[in-house]
């Protein structure tokens, strides 16, 4: 049975139209893939999945993946992507703290955006290493404060109850100071590199339109400040204006790569 904590997590990950978000993030799922490069029947792990962007990408690379998530209705997304493109895949229903696989079982542990959410990204880290065996890769993509998502997310904490003190962020997970010191434990020749993905719009405010009947944390944030809900809207409008290059918003992300020291 599921805690109440990951029941609500899971509940918050199904709220909007998440798989419509996909087209967005391809090509950061792609980049990782290519990076990772054949697997030739080896085993990957793909955290935090969602509706299984990166651990498709793998599979029709050849990589035998498990994807892992809390949230029933993306997985079942990806099920049906997995079963239209003739691949296998292992589907999960299980949080990120507790991968529900042997020690040392997978030749590359890889989240597309995914690791960044956790809850308690020390408990992660921990089945990272317990997961990955020795010589094994790990990848993942994280966005880091300085772009427009860090902006949006700026502006919608002004309107947001404060979190309280324990809270991850999950920005650090680009930091590269930050990784550098989560990483020393286990890992050897960790490096991290920026990208740029493109979003493209007609408009900033459909773009957000767009977002708050997609994004699940968008769709949260309205729920709980119901009564701000168009004051909210009209300022990440503005933020969105700022960074749009005519109907493109450039989304700056980090490829963090390391080897199972």
């Amino acid at each position: 049975m599921e805690a109440p904590w990951q029941q609500a997590v899971g509940e918050v990950w199904a709220m909007g139209d998440y798989p419509s978000l996909a087209p967005h993030l391809a090509a950061p799922a792609t980049l990782l893939a290519d990076r990772l490069g054949d697997g030739h029947g080896r085993r990957a792990l793909d955290l935090g999945t969602g509706t299984g962007s990166a651990g498709l990408a793998l599979a029709q690379r050849g990589w035998v993946v498990h994807g892992v998530d809390l949230c029933e209705p993306l997985l079942d997304v990806g099920r049906r992507a997995a079963e239209e493109k003739g691949l296998v895949i292992g589907w999960h229903h299980a949080p990120m703290e507790e991968v529900p696989l042997e020690d040392a079982t997978v030749d590359a542990t890889v989240s597309s955006f995914g690791t960044m959410f956790a809850l308690d990204p020390a408990a992660v880290l921990t089945e990272i290493r317990r997961c990955t065996r020795e010589g094994g890769a790990l990848l993942f993509t994280a966005v880091p404060r300085t772009g427009v998502v860090g902006d949006l997310a700026a502006a919608m904490a002004e309107y947001l109850p404060v979190p309280p003190e324990s809270a991850p962020d999950p920005f650090d997970w680009a930091d590269d100071l930050t990784v550098a010191d989560w990483l020393a434990d286990g890992f050897e020749g960790v490096t991290s590199t920026r990208h740029v993905a493109t979003w493209t719009f007609e408009t900033p405010s459909l773009g957000l339109e767009r977002l708050f009947a997609a994004s699940p944390l968008h769709c949260a944030a309205e729920h709980v400040v119901p009564d701000r809900a168009e004051e909210l809207r009209r300022e990440l409008v503005r933020v969105l204006e700022t960074w749009a290059q005519g109907t493109a918003v450039p989304v700056e992300f980090t490829l963090t790569s390391a080897t199972r020291s």
